[in-house]
């Protein structure tokens, strides 16, 4: 065999092992995405594959099994992405196709009720703090407040940190988006003004 013929056998031998993968892979191109999306929102909250067992220690985890996707899809089960979904704060439906938005906001109407009952039930935990954060679009204009010619909102996101303890070197945050409106309306004012007082009069929330 001449060096153009193992050349050309290498190049065919090569093509053949992409051609076999995409074969092999085609009936598991679903859990594979599902893999993925959740291995970004891992990566997104700076928690590394040694971790994953501490963070979800009701399923057992192994170190091995976060090896590779293939690995990673065969742990996949929907119980555990309900509860990451649910931790998270993520949207179960973006973790079984990667359409629509990544996470929901809490509340982007006027019932302050739901937002009530989602803070006043707050259970302060040790190690753990929440920080609850305004954000305001780029470019907004805070007056004159009636200024409907504008288009930027404004959010309340709440950020649930567990701190490190001599009991858990380990650490990661927790992001939930209470709140979004147009900052034009004099609902979404009244809002915001309604859940701020009640974050700081909350003690389980603030010390």
């Amino acid at each position: 065999m001449t060096i153009f013929e193992i050349v050309h056998t290498i190049f065919k031998l090569a093509d053949f092992k992409e051609w076999f993968e995409d074969r092999k892979y085609a009936k598991r191109a679903d859990t594979r995405s599902i893999a993925k999306r959740v291995m970004r929102i891992f990566d997104a909250h700076d928690i590394p594959v040694s971790r994953i067992a501490e963070v979800f220690p009701e399923f057992n985890f192994q170190l091995s099994d976060f090896d590779n996707l293939d690995s990673i899809r065969k742990v996949i089960m929907i119980r555990f992405l309900d509860r990451l979904s649910e931790l998270f704060f993520i949207n179960r439906s973006w973790l079984d196709t990667g359409e629509g938005s990544l996470q929901q906001f809490y509340e982007i109407a006027y019932d302050f009720g739901s937002i009530y009952d989602l803070l006043s039930d707050y259970k302060k935990t040790e190690g753990k703090v929440v920080t609850a954060y305004f954000i305001a679009e780029q470019g907004i204009k805070f007056t004159p407040v009636t200024d409907y010619e504008t288009d930027h909102n404004v959010m309340i996101v709440l950020e649930y940190a567990y701190q490190k303890s001599e009991q858990n070197d380990f650490s990661y945050n927790r992001y939930l988006p209470v709140y979004f409106g147009y900052w034009h309306y004099y609902n979404t004012r009244m809002m915001l003004k309604s859940i701020s007082l009640l974050l700081f009069q909350n003690e389980n929330l603030f010390t």
